[in-house]
């Protein structure tokens, strides 16, 4: 019998930047987008490609499979 991988929260992108004490415009800099677009991500007005989702997720120092958009 295989033992259970531990599983991973998903949280969302909003959660995971405001508990590292990162602003968006912090965020938004680090992965080159404007705030406005970091806000449209967060509230799902748009979505990021995967690259930039990869970018997102390795800024925040999570895995792109424990964040949602």
């Amino acid at each position: 019998m295989k033992e259970k991988e531990q599983e991973r929260e998903v949280r969302s992108v909003k959660e995971i930047r405001e508990s590292k004490g990162m602003s968006q415009a912090e965020l938004g800099k680090l992965v080159g987008v404007k705030q406005s677009a970091i806000s449209h991500y967060e509230t799902g007005i748009r979505t990021p490609d995967f690259l930039l989702a990869k970018k997102i997720a390795e800024a925040l120092e999570v895995s792109v499979g424990e964040i949602y958009f």
